[in-house]
């Protein structure tokens, strides 16, 4: 799932209406990579096919940089209408008013350990 949520790179899927997503692991001597093929049914991601490719490739096309410079330049061309900010809440009482009066606590009559009764003793 985390080559899905955060991949390194994202190409154009083998397969007709596919995205590949990469994730570089390994460690500098040793590199592979591990690649997730998926296609977009509906409102729902498919995975179609995950492999680990040892080594490194070179990137095959440029499908993420050239989508997401679209969608920026389409949001920074847009108009949004910001929300309006929220009223402040009002005070829970009113300062002209005289606060009420604290009562003190009821007292209690002190019980000792003797005096309870235990259940079932």
């Amino acid at each position: 799932m985390r080559i899905i949520h955060t991949p390194m790179r994202i190409e154009d899927g083998v397969a007709e209406k596919t995205i590949a997503f990469m994730q570089k692991a390994g460690s500098k001597a040793h590199p592979y990579e591990l690649w997730t093929m998926v296609q977009d049914v509906g409102q729902k991601r498919k995975i179609i096919s995950a492999w680990r490719y040892p080594g490194v490739t070179k990137p095959r096309g440029e499908i993420a940089l050239n989508f997401i410079r679209a969608e920026l330049d389409n949001f920074l061309t847009e108009e949004v209408e910001l929300p309006k900010p929220k009223p402040k809440l009002k005070k829970w009482f009113k300062p002209d008013k005289k606060m009420p009066s604290k009562k003190p606590w009821p007292k209690r009559k002190f019980q000792s350990f003797k005096d309870i009764k235990m259940g079932g003793m």
